[in-house]
């Protein structure tokens, strides 16, 4: 979250204002290197940057545990539909939320 980012870099960094910390996270989502989660309110690191995607999610309910995966014929399958209904997408981040295999 970005306050906890604010907290961290604090220590090492002197103190920092909120939007300085808003800027950079806007930057390294810009660039790929992290996602947003609406659902949790936080950005989580590109678990494969080297190339650009849209993000998708399964979010454990119980522990928080995030995995990202990339479906790029899911992705297709969206699209296609969205422009069956006249719908252009934008961008977008898929977030599932269930339950992780350990909290099963």
């Amino acid at each position: 979250k970005a306050y906890e980012l604010l907290a961290q870099l604090s220590t090492t960094h002197g103190r920092m204002a909120p939007p300085t910390v808003y800027r950079i996270l806007d930057f390294l989502q810009s660039v790929g290197l992290i996602h947003r989660l609406e659902s949790l309110n936080c950005y989580i690191g590109c678990a494969d940057p080297t190339h650009r995607h849209e993000g998708q999610f399964f979010i454990c309910e119980r522990c928080g545990t995030v995995a990202e995966f990339t479906d790029s014929g899911l992705q297709a399958r969206l699209a296609r539909t969205a422009a069956g209904l006249g719908f252009r997408m934008g961008s977008g981040t898929i977030e599932i939320s269930g339950l992780c295999q350990h909290c099963l």
